[in-house]
């Protein structure tokens, strides 16, 4: 689930502020904020997830200048986890004009964060446009949302789980959400990269749970070589990887998943991330889907 950037006349939305498309929106976290808080329009409440204060700080002023409302998570509104399994989660949102509970199909935190900023615009719309909103639909739309390829267990045997995690932020959110939903005996990772500069801060939060990383190269033309990957991780393995990690470099994809699948036994987990160019073909070939079932 995610209303990042939503543009619409009588809502706008900013999730969270992560490190991606710096080639486009700016290398700092001022910057992308900056870009984001452009979809911003004169007099429409804005939505936002943002917890960094620089990001907070810039929306903020933006929306001053616009006289917008802001609605910031954590003070206009918030949640609270209740419960997580490999079935879903469910939280408590509390907002301005009344508590819900509320249960969702996605995993991780972050699908909560999302969850939560897609309540506090439906509690706008009912609250302030008269939109009629039936409580049972809201709760069922929220817990039929899906999103392929985010944190998707798509194989239990063995248990392979997608994540198009492909920067710090993602990786954070994965490494959480591994440890949250799927104890394990050992962790299987299989990653693939497009060429930017921000691998080396994704591999901080995950390396350290990896028991067997996998590196390839997703079938795209901007990718990163297997071969420079591994320098990456090399350069930071000795600090915060486990000491027995065992490094495999199989660039064509569709070999190192079937090495991912041979290594990942019963109380193991294995997780397939990076680009979602490589997930996407990971994800079809699991599913034994055609290139027009992908979908995407």
């Amino acid at each position: 689930m995610d209303v990042t950037n939503i543009v619409a006349p009588v809502v706008s939305v900013i999730t969270n502020i992560g490190m991606d498309h710096t080639d486009v929106l700016g290398d700092t976290i001022e910057q992308i904020a900056g870009e984001k808080a452009g979809i911003i329009k004169p007099g429409v409440p804005v939505v936002t997830c943002a917890t960094q204060p620089e990001a907070v700080k810039v929306i903020q002023e933006k929306a001053q200048q616009l006289q917008s409302s802001v609605y910031l998570a954590g003070d206009q509104f918030s949640y609270h986890r209740l419960d997580s399994n490999e079935n879903g989660q469910s939280f408590h949102f509390t907002g301005p004009f009344r508590d819900l509970d509320v249960r969702i199909r996605m995993q991780g935190s972050h699908q909560c964060d999302n969850a939560a900023a897609a309540l506090m615009v439906l509690e706008l719309l009912r609250q302030y446009m008269a939109f009629m909103l039936d409580d049972n639909d809201i709760a069922l739309g929220l817990e039929n949302a899906f999103w392929a390829g985010r944190f998707e267990k798509v194989v239990d045997e063995p248990r392979i789980v997608l994540d198009g995690a492909h920067n710090p932020e993602g990786a954070e959110s994965l490494a959480k959400s591994i440890m949250d939903v799927y104890p394990h005996n050992k962790l299987i990772l299989m990653m693939g990269m497009l060429a930017n500069k921000h691998h080396e801060a994704y591999l901080q939060h995950i390396l350290p749970l990896v028991d067997t990383l996998i590196l390839t190269e997703p079938d795209f033309r901007r990718k990163m070589d297997a071969a420079e990957l591994l320098q990456i991780v090399e350069r930071v393995r000795p600090a915060i990887a486990k000491q027995e990690l065992e490094i495999i470099v199989e660039p064509e994809w569709a070999k190192a998943l079937d090495l991912l699948k041979s290594r990942t036994e019963a109380e193991d987990l294995g997780v397939v991330s990076g680009t979602l160019y490589l997930i996407a073909d990971v994800r079809a070939a699991l599913l034994h889907q055609t290139d027009s079932e992908k979908g995407w």
